[in-house]
């Protein structure tokens, strides 16, 4: 019965923490100023696409060290 509720109060205590955590982050979020990405998307996709294949770096450096 002990461990139980033990069980019970370190379980609520971890989920309280947690959904704090998130509410922190959330604000953090949400404080940020807004941005309208509708402009020059075709640009952003092919930087996207570069920087997800790694290639970002590639054209811009193209000798290591």
């Amino acid at each position: 019965m002990i461990s139980q509720l033990l069980f019970l109060l370190l379980l609520s205590t971890g989920i309280f923490f947690f959904a704090r955590r998130i509410g922190v982050i959330r604000r953090n979020i949400k404080s940020g100023r807004a941005w309208d990405g509708s402009d020059r998307t075709s640009e952003r996709w092919a930087t996207m696409a570069r920087v997800a294949l790694g290639q970002g770096k590639m054209t811009t450096r193209p000798v290591a060290g």
